[in-house]
């Protein structure tokens, strides 16, 4: 028999490295790690809706309610998926709901506060832009 021992342990080498990443890759999808993010962003855009609220810039505007309803909306959204993702304990479980699309819709949800959160930093910004051309 002719046996190539390099070509052996250069396969399993990279046959390892290559499990090693598929690993890394799945772990980041896992619904615990998206919820982590989701959680921060939507603190982050919470205050910064407080921050507009407390300088007055949308006084008597319908936009207050809109958003104040929109982030409460998003608030009981992340809550739930909160919840589904407390559920998933084992690792297993994890990868299971994973595979289910928790983390896809915990990534949809993400990416609908980050456009809400740019929403209310521009809208803040332009607020403040008008009153300050107006010598308020």
């Amino acid at each position: 028999l002719n046996y190539d021992v390099f070509g052996a342990v250069t396969g399993a080498l990279g046959l390892f490295g290559i499990l090693q990443m598929l690993y890394v890759i799945i772990l980041s999808q896992l619904p615990s790690c998206w919820q982590k993010s989701l959680d921060d962003i939507l603190n982050e855009t919470e205050s910064l809706w407080r921050e507009a609220l407390e300088e007055g810039l949308f006084v008597g505007s319908g936009y207050v309610e809109a958003t104040g309803i929109k982030l409460s909306a998003f608030r009981h959204e992340v809550s739930d998926l909160r919840a589904e993702t407390h559920c998933a304990t084992s690792s297993m479980q994890q990868f299971r709901a994973m595979l289910c699309g928790l983390s896809l819709r915990i990534c949809l949800a993400y990416r609908r506060i980050k456009i809400s959160r740019a929403e209310i930093s521009s809208t803040t910004a332009q607020e403040r832009r008008r009153l300050l051309s107006e010598g308020r």
